[in-house]
């Protein structure tokens, strides 16, 4: 370890150790270092609305990881997001949309419904199902973090809830806070208080929808893919942003309609608080394949419509910045293709 990284760790575990305030370190990682955008107050087990000063402290010191390492010497991308949009803004085109006469849509229903397919999108209801008015469709698309902790019985409820929905076709993907969906995660690095939660291979109790990972579903020809990855370390689903998300995007078919994921694209619909957490990568695949839409949340703080003119971006988030549902789902059509399901 380099010395001026032991004086630093040295002198962060002093303030713990006298109860020092919140610490603004610099540090050359870029990942925001905070608790996830969508804090949890309902229920049990589940996290708090603000990261406190332990859990500050404790989050830079041993870095989610358990390895007595500061976060610093996670690999991350070389620049910070914000600078990097403040680089590349300038060529990009943001047109905010706007929902339809008070209602979900974001675009007036077309004269003849036959020849399109009506899809419901949200994402983030956090174990508050109930809480959504889901307008009737042909597809409903929930991208992540449909529970607080993966708990088992809350799987179970929300796989009822979505079974009493009419809409023919039901796609779901996992977020960060699905603990137990990532057959791959090593629990050892979640914070303490999260390791013993979730539910191994919870996706298996979604029976009545259909659960994408890195999997694509044509239904009436239109593509749609589900992916669920994110740069939030401690998580399922994490990758690091430096060359992890970049290798996960690799994986997305060039003649996607829909993509869905739970994590968004860097600039479009990403602030949390005063920092872009979207992804440089994702938005490159998002620009190169244009897809028709691209839906996602992660960021409640972010909720909204935004096109550049191809590709239709919606952060489909269902609760605020303070965890309490808000029931704004948004609905949207897109053209049925020749072709019928694999």
């Amino acid at each position: 370890m380099n010395p001026p990284y032991v004086l630093l760790f040295l002198f962060l575990i002093l303030l713990r150790g006298r109860g020092a305030g919140e610490c603004n370190v610099p540090t050359r990682n870029k990942t925001p270092l905070r608790t996830p955008p969508e804090p949890t107050t309902n229920t049990p087990n589940t996290e708090p609305s603000h990261t406190t000063k332990d859990d500050f402290l404790d989050f830079f010191i041993y870095g989610y990881y358990g390895l007595g390492l500061p976060l610093i010497f996670d690999e991350v991308d070389p620049f910070h997001e914000n600078e990097l949009w403040d680089l590349i803004k300038a060529n990009k085109t943001q047109i905010v949309l706007h929902k339809i006469n008070n209602s979900s849509a974001i675009m007036a229903e077309p004269k003849d419904k036959s020849r399109y397919l009506k899809v419901v999108a949200i994402s983030d209801t956090h174990n508050q199902m109930a809480g959504v008015t889901i307008p009737d469709g042909d597809v409903l698309i929930h991208a992540g973090d449909l529970t607080n902790d993966g708990e088992y019985e809350r799987l179970v409820e929300f796989n009822n809830q979505m079974g009493l929905l009419p809409h023919p076709h039901k796609l779901v993907i996992g977020g960060n806070h699905e603990l137990g969906f990532d057959v791959f995660e090593n629990k050892t690095k979640r914070r303490p208080r999260d390791q013993p939660l979730g539910t191994e291979e919870g996706w298996k109790l979604l029976t009545n929808v259909t659960y994408l990972l890195d999997q694509s579903v044509k239904i009436d020809g239109v593509k749609f893919y589900g992916s669920p990855y994110h740069a939030l370390p401690g998580f399922p689903f994490y990758k690091n942003r430096k060359n992890g998300l970049r290798e996960v995007w690799e994986r997305v078919p060039s003649d996607v309609d829909v993509l869905i994921t739970h994590s968004p694209p860097l600039g479009y619909l990403d602030l949390f608080r005063n920092d872009r957490w979207g992804c440089r990568y994702l938005l490159e695949k998002v620009e190169k394949y244009q897809p028709k839409f691209h839906i996602y949340g992660h960021v409640h703080q972010s909720y909204g419509a935004m096109t550049n003119g191809k590709t239709t971006f919606l952060n489909a988030a269902q609760c605020d910045p303070k965890n309490k549902i808000q029931d704004r789902p948004f609905v949207f059509w897109i053209e049925k293709k020749t072709g019928t399901n694999p």
